[in-house]
């Protein structure tokens, strides 16, 4: 299966003007409500979530404060930003609720390093050097300042990060990228016409090919609903578990040069990360974490 993360870009127009356009047609906004809050967009083809009522969960660092995410350079590469970022412009990141939250961080605490083999990856170094059972993990934790660590959430983790819960406070539509009818329209925007090998799936949207994921984000991103308002960003299940929503917000007003006050979103509550959160504690046995 070709890589689909490779200079991946829109092969045309949004789908109402493509050759699949003929699926939408007929169709209303009064008979494309499903459940209370969602549809699916007669002009593009995504599915709309409305924004959740109830307040939505974030871990971050308390020197970036609740709604402060970094601005992403258009020249930087791709495969070091998160999920849905898109260029020039700030994605705030949160979940339904604080296990969500956590479940969205805690797992980069573990550095996943390949088990590869020393000896394989060095065949011409002498075996009697060390044991040839080594492998690249172990090399590396063991260089590590401080090795024990990576399976523990110290104090100097929690001391540095905050528990926010936001408000959208404004209506708009979130943009479910996950559900068959999204990824079909997605398919028809990337894909090239007749083929039947490369085409994106929920896999891949979960996946780690951020020159892909990127780039569905920027194109959702730019469109145009039927309503004539814009996405206000993408809702998705977190690969941790599908049973996790989670929401990329897009901070328009900012990108735009206008104040936070201008913003959709609020912060409600700050608090401290505490040893002994009953969320944080759940989600750390889920990783195998000790919380110190």
């Amino acid at each position: 299966m070709p890589c689909l993360s490779c200079s991946i870009r829109p092969t045309g127009s949004s789908p109402s003007t493509q050759s699949h356009a003929g699926a939408h047609e007929g169709v209303t906004l009064t008979n494309v409500l499903s459940t209370a809050g969602s549809r699916v967009c007669t002009k593009t083809g995504l599915s709309l979530v409305r924004p959740p009522s109830h307040t939505i969960h974030r871990i971050g660092l308390t020197q970036y404060d609740a709604v402060n995410p970094e601005v992403r350079d258009r020249s930087a590469d791709r495969e070091k930003w998160s999920r849905w970022d898109t260029p020039g412009g700030r994605t705030l990141y949160a979940a339904d609720t604080a296990m969500g939250a956590y479940a969205e961080v805690l797992p980069y605490i573990r550095e996943n390093l390949p088990k590869t083999m020393l000896s394989t990856l060095f065949p011409d170094d002498d075996p009697t050097d060390g044991d040839d059972r080594t492998t690249l993990a172990d090399q590396v934790r063991a260089e590590m300042p401080a090795p024990t660590l990576r399976d523990k959430i110290t104090q100097g983790w929690r001391d540095i990060r905050t528990h926010y819960e936001l408000k959208i406070t404004s209506g708009g539509w979130f943009v479910d990228v996950l559900t068959g009818t999204s990824i079909q329209t997605l398919n028809h925007v990337f894909v090239p016409a007749g083929e039947t090998v490369g085409r994106m799936t929920a896999t891949d949207l979960t996946g780690e090919q951020r020159q892909l994921t990127t780039s569905v984000a920027e194109w959702v991103r730019n469109q145009v609903l039927d309503d004539g308002s814009l996405p206000v960003g993408i809702k998705y299940q977190s690969k941790h578990g599908y049973d996790i929503p989670a929401y990329a917000i897009w901070l328009r007003a900012l990108d735009d040069g206008k104040s936070l006050r201008s913003e959709r979103i609020r912060m409600v509550t700050a608090s401290a990360v505490k040893k002994d959160d009953p969320d944080l504690r759940e989600v750390a046995g889920w990783y195998d974490l000790k919380v110190l």
